[in-house]
């Protein structure tokens, strides 16, 4: 059985060695982690061609997020990791099945083969469809919160986003970009961050409903 305190010990020399950006931290961290993610993934049959979308991404989204010097540690990284890869393996089942559910109702059948004959937005899918294809109702107000923070987003940014919401993973993102995988993943996590200032910014300038509203909002953001 591993010795706890060593464990722990091991854990936090990694993680400060994040936070100075240490050459090898970040592939140390990957090669510390690894095993015992794959190790899950096999034990609970999680397919191996998702294992890309499921242990890469989120060793690197926590690794960039636990190089912030105010970011929470979890006492146990690998019980923690381990949630994360159980948790991104669920959504991306679901964002699976509803994007094959949406691509059924908007198709038309010509000749005898199927197509899509429009396409839609995302923020179209998203005011009528939730994450598991149920009906999803948008404020006021934080429509009035996505539109103006998309007015400062480049369409190279939308594309990002959108493909990251409909759980692509970060390695075909990445190809999609022509970037590497830990640059496409930094890229992403800074992205993610800019739109967490600038939209804390904009609630700012907004007045009583929708300034309390997109708070509520920020707040269950922030706690995920």
């Amino acid at each position: 059985m591993p010795n706890t305190y060593h464990t722990i010990t091991a854990d936090a020399e990694l993680i400060a060695a994040l936070r100075r950006n240490d050459a090898g931290a970040w592939s140390a961290f990957h090669a510390r982690f690894r095993p015992t993610l794959e190790a899950y993934a096999n034990k609970t049959d999680i397919p191996r061609w998702e294992w890309a979308a499921c242990i890469s991404d989120v060793l690197a989204d926590e690794s960039l997020r636990l190089a912030r010097r105010d970011a929470d540690v979890p006492r146990s990284l690998d019980a923690y990791l381990i949630r994360a890869v159980r948790n991104k393996y669920l959504y991306t089942k679901r964002a699976a099945s509803c994007r094959d559910r949406n691509h059924l109702a908007a198709s038309a059948q010509l000749a005898g083969e199927w197509f899509i004959p429009t396409t839609c937005s995302e923020d179209a899918r998203r005011a009528s469809a939730g994450p598991d294809g149920e009906t999803l109702e948008i404020s006021d107000a934080l429509r009035r919160l996505a539109r103006d923070l998309s007015e400062r987003l480049t369409a190279e940014e939308r594309a990002i986003l959108n493909w990251v919401s409909e759980g692509i993973p970060r390695r075909t993102i990445a190809t999609w970009l022509g970037v590497g995988h830990e640059a496409c993943a930094k890229r992403i996590w800074r992205l993610c961050r800019r739109l967490r200032a600038e939209a804390a910014e904009r609630s700012r300038s907004y007045d009583g409903r929708t300034r309390r509203e997109v708070d509520r909002f920020l707040r269950r953001a922030n706690d995920h």
